[in-house]
């Protein structure tokens, strides 16, 4: 969105659904776009980090982490 805004071509449009959008949500539910984001966005992108985005991760460390280290032994310690 930001890199699109700096694009001749697109940037009216984008100003304009972004307005729009804008007067919709002031409209219906009486927040602006920072305050939704605030609000409702982050929380829920911080929940969705917390439950899925990082025990995948640990999950897939907790994989890789053992073929990582047999392999800093083979590689690694014999050049030094």
């Amino acid at each position: 969105w930001a890199w699109g805004k700096t694009v001749p071509v697109v940037s009216t449009f984008l100003g304009l659904t972004e307005a729009a959008a804008g007067k919709v949500l002031d409209t219906t539910v009486h927040m602006d776009l920072p305050a939704i984001d605030q609000k409702a966005v982050t929380p829920r992108l911080k929940k969705l980090d917390d439950v899925v985005v990082t025990p995948v991760i640990l999950a897939l460390w907790n994989i890789i982490g053992p073929a990582i280290a047999k392999g800093e032994e083979m590689v690694v310690k014999p050049v030094m």
